[in-house]
């Protein structure tokens, strides 16, 4: 049963009589992906670049089969005018690959469907055309499904960070992070990411995880809050923002660690160079703030109100012992 983009893929190349070597040279691929990606441990799915350069060199496929199963093979449609996002990404969820049931609150391996985006040749429909481009995302590149067709939280760790910037619309890598299901988080798209350093102390520790959804665009960010920012030139940064973009042309990102304010210095954020935006929702940290100078001294006043009351009981009582006498 032919159920993966893959498989469809494969299915047009053998009725086309082209072989898959060939269809790779064609597509600009590494020798071996159409093989490699139609194993059966792999989930098969495409990512958007990839459906783009298909749209581009296969004319006569119909992408709308080949991402949903849906409809005919070969169409006479000379594509035009893009298919729009709902026809892309419609809102069943029975057509994708079929996945190893997902347990709550534990790993899961689940379905990588890439959400194709009209920007394979126009602006999102999501997105309004009289918008600058540079002040909105659209939708993700890359999101992970269970079987229910529930999203998933993929994690990225310290270790992951370098990969996730070349990685983040690539499907096969996104299935090599862990994902997760978390109660209450499964109706919008959201991504951990494990914070690194001290910057954000005390709000954050260094290995908190942050658990951010998803931000359509820059006119979404909300002043003096936290969100994660994934950036071509540095990285992914887990920062207090200001949204600046009208005034100056920039984000502002702030550290919250004051004790080290010229070690964190703001950074200045120009909208060409965000690459995603996520705003936290929630946050996993193994740290336990100790108490600070003002709850001690709180503490130390209720111990001392304590003891005064219990010495008055005991002058009360020895009030009245007197007078008995």
């Amino acid at each position: 049963m032919i159920d993966r983009t893959i498989d469809r893929l494969v299915k047009y190349l053998e009725t086309k009589d082209i072989r898959p070597s060939v269809a790779e040279k064609n597509l600009g691929l590494a020798n071996g992906y159409i093989r490699n990606t139609a194993k059966e441990d792999r989930p098969g799915s495409i990512g958007s670049d990839i459906l783009s350069k298909i749209n581009d060199h296969f004319l006569d496929i119909n992408l709308i089969w080949l991402v949903t199963g849906k409809g005919e093979m070969l169409t006479d449609k000379k594509h035009d005018t893009p298919p729009t996002a709902t026809e892309f990404y419609p809102q069943s969820t029975d057509i994708y690959t079929s996945t190893p049931p997902s347990t709550q609150g534990q790993n899961v391996r689940p379905t990588v469907r890439p959400t194709v985006r009209p920007t394979i040749k126009s602006v999102s429909p999501t997105v309004s055309p009289t918008v600058s481009p540079t002040l909105n995302f659209g939708l993700p590149q890359v999101v992970t499904v269970d079987t229910k067709g529930l999203n998933t939280i993929s994690l990225v760790n310290i270790k992951a960070r370098a990969g996730y910037l070349n990685g983040y619309a690539d499907p096969e890598y996104i299935e090599t992070l862990p994902s997760y299901s978390l109660p209450g988080l499964n109706n919008s798209t959201y991504r951990a990411f494990e914070v690194e350093g001290d910057s954000m102390k005390p709000t954050l520790h260094n290995k908190d995880i942050v658990i951010g959804e998803w931000v359509e665009s820059l006119d979404r960010i909300r002043d003096e809050r936290v969100h994660i920012v994934v950036t071509k030139n540095d990285g992914i940064v887990v920062k207090r923002l200001l949204n600046r973009v009208s005034q100056y042309g920039y984000l502002i990102a702030k550290s919250d660690n004051l004790e080290n304010r010229d070690q964190f210095t703001p950074l200045d954020i120009y909208p060409e160079d965000v690459i995603e935006i996520w705003f936290p929702k929630l946050y996993i940290s193994s740290h336990f703030a100790a108490p600070g100078d003002t709850y001690r001294r709180i503490s130390d006043l209720e111990v001392g109100m304590h003891e005064m009351m219990k010495l008055r009981e005991e002058f009360l009582q020895l009030k009245q012992s007197l007078n008995g006498i």
